[in-house]
């Protein structure tokens, strides 16, 4: 199964600096890949309208380095949050491959730099960054934001004193 809107599987894994592992000889792994691409395809279909799917999916690729038009911007943009969505699947389906050591793919995982030595804390924090980044994404691919409009400022809080302290209060030894 081919991504939707990256040109090819080896254009998708050569994004995700996965270019040298071979889906020819190692199975496994090109069934993760393909579980990963599959339900990215499920994440866009739940993100945006079949129509909508296809009105990019129409728009001829662009020069990477060079788009000039708004659909080309489009078209690019959708590329891109694709790569992002199969990193964070594979970010948690890759590490399953290797804890059952399937087919001596053990490699893959530590030789290829998308994935190379990652710190869980690290992992997660590259996952958060995508995550948002999709966020931000989905709304200019879903028409509800343009280019050109201002981003959506998202802010939480957490926790917090609930006690109103005054000013410097806190900082004076009893």
């Amino acid at each position: 199964m081919d991504p939707l809107f990256v040109e090819d599987l080896d254009t998708l894994k050569a994004n995700l600096r996965l270019s040298g592992a071979d889906t020819t000889t190692d199975s496994d792994f090109d069934t993760l890949l393909q579980r990963a691409v599959r339900s990215v395809r499920v994440f866009f279909r739940k993100h945006l309208s079949q129509a909508r799917i296809e009105k990019i999916q129409a728009v001829l690729q662009a020069s990477p380095v060079d788009p000039d038009e708004d659909d080309e911007y489009l078209r690019e943009l959708a590329e891109l949050t694709e790569i992002n969505q199969t990193w964070i699947e594979l970010s948690y389906l890759m590490p399953v491959l290797f804890m059952d050591a399937s087919a001596g793919s053990g490699e893959v995982y530590e030789e290829e730099g998308g994935f190379r030595r990652t710190a869980q804390e690290e992992l997660e924090q590259m996952r958060q960054h995508y995550k948002n980044q999709n966020i931000s994404n989905l709304d200019i691919l879903r028409g509800d934001e343009t280019f050109n409009d201002t981003p959506n400022i998202r802010a939480w809080t957490f926790g917090g004193s609930t006690r109103n302290r005054r000013v410097g209060k806190s900082w004076r030894k009893k």
